[in-house]
């Protein structure tokens, strides 16, 4: 095996955490450097460019670009939402990988996650902290947002903010509210 050195960008970084599967309830240097070491340790390998590659297993894609024995990993896909014609791609050209991967940015990616989480707690619009009210992260806005400030934004209508934690509370308690058939007229 190669042993190589790995770089996650902080686009990349932003990207896995928008993937993330729901079993982790909090995300952590070491879960995202074993998520991104086991993708580019068992992926398969489909070459775009000179120093362009993607790697891809049958849950993440990893855009990455190679410069020497470096791997930097620009972003990253779910291989379910790439398109059929890539996935028979890697399926008949995609080559092993036989790279050893050393996660080397470990200490920055500890700093962005802490970055991240002290944004999320705080609305961006009003300021108010998640212990006073509900702040959960906007997916219009991609910062924290209180339950008063989203309907400023512009959700919970949108069709992006259907998977938001207060986006979903609406639409279930629309669905809910029982559905009146005839109004009464009073002449």
């Amino acid at each position: 095996m190669n042993l190589v050195e790995v770089i996650i960008t902080k686009h990349a970084l932003l990207r896995l955490i928008e993937r993330k599967p729901r079993k982790y309830k909090k995300f952590n240097a070491k879960i995202v450097e074993n998520i991104i070491q086991n993708v580019i340790e068992n992926g398969k390998i489909v070459p775009r460019s000179e120093n362009e590659i993607r790697i891809s297993t049958s849950n993440y894609t990893l855009g990455c670009s190679i410069s020497g024995n470096r791997i930097i990993v620009k972003t990253v896909m779910k291989t379910s939402e790439m398109t059929e014609s890539f996935r028979k791609l890697v399926k008949k050209r995609g080559v092993k990988s036989n790279w050893k991967a050393i996660v080397t940015n470990t200490d920055k990616i500890e700093k962005w996650l802490e970055d991240l989480e002290k944004l999320e707690n705080i609305c961006s619009i009003c300021g108010i902290c998640s212990e006073v009210r509900l702040v959960v992260k906007c997916n219009i806005l991609n910062a924290g947002v209180c339950a008063d400030c989203c309907v400023i934004v512009g959700g919970p209508y949108l069709k992006s903010c259907k998977s938001c934690l207060l986006g979903k509370e609406f639409w279930r308690s629309y669905y809910a509210l029982p559905k009146i058939k005839e109004v009464p007229y009073i002449l």
